[in-house]
């Protein structure tokens, strides 16, 4: 992929900063639901993430700030399935899951996960990361909702991990709503995780079918590349 020069238009920014803005929003009800700035396995948690959102959210604008273009608004015609799945996966993962482990963390301590789950927790969130910022290097398309690009062209992408997923970016989403409960140790957290990760094989499934009935080339692609989300399962 060719170096672009860097130049981000009022969208482009607002996506470059967003995950700042959604860690925010996380950090607030975590510490809100513990009743203070403690315990320390959630600062760092958060800090491992804000470390992750800034590397590439700056590596993004090196290489692909046209990506970041486009991921800074909504286009009209998304699927308005998704719009509701958008909003109770916000809702799961900036809500819901950081105040379980506020709560659990600092006021109730339900068994707590053992201290080895840091290190599984970061791991995960690492790779997590990695997948989704590998999918958005290869797929010039990788937008925030589900929809069909006809305006900017769209076609299929088999090269980097579309190789062997369909959707590695979710993948990579489901991944990363297991680092919290895991990091922070707690076991309530780990309910609105699950939850979390059925929304995204849901909205994998719709936009996977989308793309079937929609999209040139997809069906011949799918057929190659069998699995959309997690080999050998699906």
């Amino acid at each position: 992929m060719h170096k672009s020069d860097g130049r981000l238009t009022g969208a482009g920014w607002s996506a470059l900063f967003s995950p700042l803005r959604i860690l925010a929003i996380s950090v607030c009800f975590y510490f809100i639901a513990a009743g203070g700035l403690g315990p320390p396995r959630g600062w760092l948690y958060y800090l491992l993430v804000l470390v992750l959102s800034l590397g590439a959210g700056f590596f993004l604008f090196y290489r692909s700030p046209e990506l970041l273009n486009v991921r800074g608004f909504m286009g009209e015609d998304t699927d308005s399935r998704d719009k509701v799945l958008l909003l109770f996966l916000f809702g799961t993962n900036l809500v819901l899951m950081p105040a379980a482990a506020g709560l659990d963390n600092g006021r109730l301590n339900l068994a707590p996960l053992p201290a080895g789950c840091i290190y599984a927790g970061a791991a995960l969130q690492l790779i997590g990361s990695g997948i989704v910022l590998w999918a958005m290097i290869e797929n010039p398309f990788f937008e925030g909702t589900m929809r069909l690009q006809k305006e900017r062209g769209q076609h299929v992408i088999s090269q980097g991990p579309y190789r062997y997923l369909r959707h590695p970016g979710y993948l990579g989403m489901a991944i990363n709503t297991l680092p919290l409960p895991l990091i922070a140790g707690s076991r309530l957290a780990l309910l609105p995780a699950i939850l979390a990760i059925a929304v995204i094989v849901i909205r994998t499934r719709l936009e996977d079918k989308l793309l079937l009935e929609l999209l040139p080339g997809y069906r011949d692609y799918a057929r190659k590349t069998r699995h959309r989300l997690l080999p050998p399962l699906w």
